[in-house]
């Protein structure tokens, strides 16, 4: 019976191993024999897990010493929280080729655009989206301002018009009566005239 389970265990970690580094080919390009494949690779192996935190126990224990429910759970998480992405090096360090080409075969096939590298990007994208708005939501600000201090003006002419238009009306008015007296004052002073040149 231990036989049978050893037996089993021995299979489905091959079968974890096989689909990791299928995996790793497939978003990476690497060639890594399947026994070569590690949990907690180093910088210089070419690759890094990137997993998400419900699942970073899945990593924990070495592929030699799992069970064959955590190489049935690998698999299922493949592709989905677990998944192969370039190694971050300090500084843009390049790692060593020596180091790495004693167990990979690179080749230079493009890869799908793995769900980290699509957060990461998204990430950046938002904040550029962020500080746009921010941005609009300054120049909208100023625009109400400057609209606000308009509007404040055109009353304000507005108010201006509206007095000298009564003003205007005041003068006119003053001109008529002024017209008329002159035009009563003329008239009074024919007469006077009249009556002279008859005496």
């Amino acid at each position: 019976m231990s036989s049978n389970s050893n037996t089993r265990r021995a299979e489905k970690r091959q079968a974890c191993r096989e689909a990791l580094a299928n995996h790793i080919y497939r978003q990476l390009g690497l060639t890594i024999p399947p026994d070569r494949v590690r949990l907690q690779p180093s910088a210089d192996d070419g690759y890094a897990w990137s997993v998400s935190n419900a699942q970073k126990h899945l990593l924990e224990t070495p592929l030699g010493r799992g069970t064959v429910g955590l190489y049935q759970e690998i698999i299922a998480e493949l592709g989905k929280s677990i998944e192969a992405v370039r190694p971050q090096t300090p500084q843009g360090t390049p790692r060593s080729s020596e180091a790495s080409s004693a167990c990979l075969n690179r080749t230079l096939l493009p890869h799908p655009e793995s769900f980290t590298e699509v957060i990461q990007r998204l990430e950046v994208e938002n904040e550029r989206l962020v500080g746009q708005v921010e941005q609009y939501r300054e120049q909208s600000e100023s625009l109400l301002r400057k609209e606000q201090d308009w509007h404040a003006k055109i009353a304000t002419l507005q108010a201006e018009v509206v007095s000298y238009q009564q003003v205007i009306q005041t003068l006119e008015e003053d001109v008529s009566n002024s017209r008329t007296s002159i035009l009563d004052a003329i008239e009074v002073l024919k007469s006077n005239q009249n009556l002279l040149e008859k005496k």
